[in-house]
């Protein structure tokens, strides 16, 4: 999520929308997105934030790539179930122990 700092007030205004619009489409569509829209407007990149967003997709394409990998998958489905069986035994053991004690 995306907030505005706190020395700034934006929510009053449209800055803080069109400042929401650009983060979702540098997040849908890269980061070179901004360099396409600076190109649009006319304003020419700098070569150091080319090289940034050229290394910020490059990041999130390898990152994308990773989490789609079927070994990753099966190590997260394996933690999942190892985390619900684990709260299913604290539950059994709660409700044994709440037996045993209604039976004395």
């Amino acid at each position: 999520m995306m907030k505005a700092p706190k020395r700034c007030h934006y929510s009053a205004t449209s800055s803080l929308t069109n400042r929401v619009n650009c983060i979702v489409s540098q997040k849908n569509k890269g980061s070179s997105h901004v360099k396409e829209v600076n190109k649009s407007v006319g304003i020419s990149p700098i070569k150091v934030y080319i090289k940034h967003a050229e290394r910020k997709d490059k990041q999130r394409k390898r990152q994308l790539e990773y989490e789609n990998t079927i070994v990753l998958k099966n190590v997260k489905l394996k933690r999942n179930q190892a985390k619900v069986n684990k709260m299913l035994r604290k539950k059994s053991e709660k409700m044994l122990h709440i037996n045993l004690q209604l039976t004395l």
